[in-house]
């Protein structure tokens, strides 16, 4: 799960990004869950952000809901409930520029086996991990 400092920071720039109640849709006062590594942090940023300029582009208010981003396959995966059609290819390049960033630290990374679950290490984190 990412550093709750690094989701503060997120839900404070990005209030639109709340997480909300199944049932009534009524906003929790968190972020929406991140269930990946610290090291995608700045991909979430910029795709918030893509998000937003998508929004603002057509003149209309932001009315996103995402379910949660979590890394799944060794890719974040971004789970929306509600969105215009457009944030789909916004998703979807993040997930792909997911694959090439460490999901710990944010450098350059790969895919790795970790004794069967995927995921995205550098070399360095990679390391880490195995020791």
């Amino acid at each position: 799960m990412m550093n709750s400092d690094l989701e503060d920071k997120l839900f404070e720039r990005f209030p639109w990004a709340e997480a909300k109640d199944p049932n009534t849709g009524e906003g929790l006062g968190y972020l929406t869950p991140c269930w990946c590594g610290d090291g995608w942090f700045q991909l979430i940023w910029n795709m918030f952000e893509e998000i937003e300029n998508v929004y603002k582009a057509k003149g209309i208010p932001i009315n996103v809901v995402i379910w949660e981003i979590k890394e799944k396959y060794a890719s974040m995966q971004t789970v929306l409930c509600k969105g215009i059609p457009e944030i789909i290819d916004i998703t979807d390049k993040y997930e792909k520029l997911s694959e090439e960033v460490c999901e710990s630290c944010g450098d350059k990374g790969s895919i790795r086996d970790m004794f069967g679950w995927l995921t995205v290490y550098c070399d360095q984190c990679f390391k880490n991990e195995i020791e």
